[in-house]
C-alpha cells in the first residue's frame, strides 16, 4: 500500500508551498493550488519549446515550409504566452519579490512599451492615438512596464484601434492611465469577456502588488475602456499633449531617446558570459544607458562567483562565444539557479508568426536575441525580460 503522506515534489524558486500533512490533517486543493500551477505552466513552456524546437529543426532541413511554419507554431506560441503570464502572476502572488519604487516620468515608461513592441504588433494592422502627459510617479519601473505591457494584450482581444491617454485626475491627487478601444469586433461580447482572461488576473496581480494602482473596466458603446488609478504622484510636469492621428503602428515614428538614462529596471544585476572582449564591450555599453547594474565575465567559473556574491536578475550568456568552461555552468544553474533567466545571444534562422506579435523568433529552451542586431534588439529584450520577473 504507498505511504499516506508521500514526499512532494520539490517545488522552483520563488514558488510558493505547501506545509506537510500531519497525518489526521485533510489535503485541500487550496493549499496546494500554487505549487500545482507554477507545475503546469513550467511543463506548458517545456512542452511550447520542444515543439518550437522541432519544427525550426524541420524547417532547417526543408521539410517545412514557411506558411506551414506560422501555422503550427501559433498554438505553441499561445501557449508559451499564456505560460508566461501565469509565471508572472504566481512570482507576484507569493510575496518574495522586491520593489523598487522610484521617482520617474510614467510616460517615458510608456513610451518604451510601445517602441519595443510595435514591430510585433503592426503585422495585427493595430492603430494607436495617445495623449501622454509626463507626470513624475513613485512606482517601480519593472512594474510599471508590466502594468503597461499587460493593459495593452488585454485590450488587443476587444478591438484594434485603440486610444491611450496618460493624465492628471482633475478632482482627485492621481493619475489615471487610460486605454479605450474603438470600433472593436467584440464589442458586443465586451461584457462578458470583461474578467474572462488571463491578462485581467495579471493585471489585478500587478495593482496588488504594487499597493497604489486601482483598476477599472467597463464596456462602452464601440468597444471597452480600461483605466488605472496611480496613486503615488510626485510633481506633475507642465503638460506637453501628444495627441496623434490614430496611425498604424508601423508607421509611428520611433519616439525620441530620453535625454536622461533609463531607471533600474530590477534590484539584481545583469550578468555577462562571453569568452569574446568585443560582445561583453559592447553588451555593457548598451546595458548602462539602462541604468541596471551590470557585470561581465569570460569564464563559468568567473559567473558562478559573482553568483554567489550578489543577487542576479539576468544572466545574458554569449551562445556563439561560450567560455571553455561553459558545460560545468549549465549545470550548477541547473541545481542552484533553476530559476534564473537566461537571455542567449545567437545567430536565429528561423522565425515563427504569433497571431498577438507578429513576427516571433524561434526559442528553443530559452529567450534569445540575435548577436548582430544587438544595438536594436538587445534593450527591448531585457526590458521584456525583467518585466516578467516582477
Amino acid at each position: 500500500m504507498p505511504p499516506s503522506n508521500p514526499t512532494p515534489a520539490p517545488s522552483a524558486p520563488g514558488t510558493p508551498t505547501a506545509e506537510p500533512l500531519a497525518p489526521d490533517q485533510a489535503w485541500r486543493m487550496a493549499e496546494h493550488w500554487p505549487e500545482l500551477s507554477a507545475a503546469l505552466a513550467t511543463q506548458a513552456l517545456e512542452a511550447a519549446d520542444r515543439m518550437l524546437r522541432g519544427l525550426e529543426m524541420l524547417v532547417l532541413r526543408e521539410r517545412l515550409s514557411a506558411p506551414e511554419m506560422q501555422v503550427l507554431a501559433t498554438p505553441a506560441l499561445r501557449l508559451q504566452r499564456c505560460a508566461k503570464q501565469v509565471q508572472q502572476i504566481l512570482r507576484t502572488q507569493s510575496g518574495q519579490v522586491r520593489l523598487s519604487h522610484e521617482k520617474i516620468d510614467f510616460a517615458l515608461v510608456i513610451e518604451a512599451v510601445l517602441h519595443d513592441r510595435r514591430d510585433e504588433w503592426m503585422a495585427r494592422g493595430l492603430t494607436l492615438r495617445r495623449f501622454l502627459q509626463p507626470i513624475e510617479l513613485l512606482i517601480d519601473p519593472t512594474l510599471g512596464y508590466s502594468l503597461c505591457l499587460a493593459m495593452v494584450d488585454w485590450a488587443q482581444r476587444f478591438g484594434e484601434h485603440l486610444e491611450l491617454r496618460l493624465e492628471l485626475d482633475p478632482l482627485q491627487p492621481c493619475a489615471v492611465l487610460t486605454l479605450r478601444t474603438h470600433e472593436g469586433s467584440q464589442a458586443a461580447d465586451a461584457e462578458r469577456l470583461l474578467q474572462d482572461s488571463i491578462e485581467w488576473l495579471l493585471l489585478r496581480q500587478l495593482a496588488d502588488t504594487d499597493g497604489g494602482i486601482e483598476l477599472q473596466s467597463r464596456a462602452t458603446e464601440d468597444g471597452v475602456e480600461l483605466s488605472a488609478r496611480l496613486r503615488r504622484v510626485c510633481v506633475a510636469q507642465e503638460s506637453k499633449p501628444a495627441d496623434e492621428p490614430a496611425t498604424p503602428l508601423s508607421k509611428a515614428p520611433t519616439p525620441p531617446a530620453p535625454a536622461q538614462p533609463e531607471p533600474p529596471a530590477k534590484t539584481g544585476a545583469v550578468l555577462v558570459c562571453s569568452a569574446d572582449p568585443a560582445v561583453r564591450r559592447d553588451t555593457l555599453a548598451l546595458l548602462q544607458p539602462m541604468g541596471l547594474v551590470t557585470d561581465a565575465v569570460a569564464s563559468a567559473v568567473q559567473a558562478l562567483a559573482l553568483l554567489r556574491e550578489r543577487p542576479v536578475s539576468l544572466l545574458i550568456f554569449d551562445a556563439e562565444h561560450p567560455p571553455a568552461d561553459a558545460p560545468q555552468l549549465h549545470q550548477v544553474l541547473a541545481g542552484n539557479w533553476a530559476g534564473l533567466p537566461v537571455l542567449r545571444l545567437v545567430r536565429l534562422r528561423a522565425t515563427a508568426h504569433d497571431e498577438h506579435g507578429g513576427d516571433t523568433a524561434v526559442m528553443s529552451e530559452k529567450m534569445q536575441v540575435p548577436i548582430d542586431a544587438l544595438p536594436i534588439a538587445l534593450a527591448p529584450a531585457v526590458r521584456f525580460a525583467l518585466s516578467h520577473l516582477v
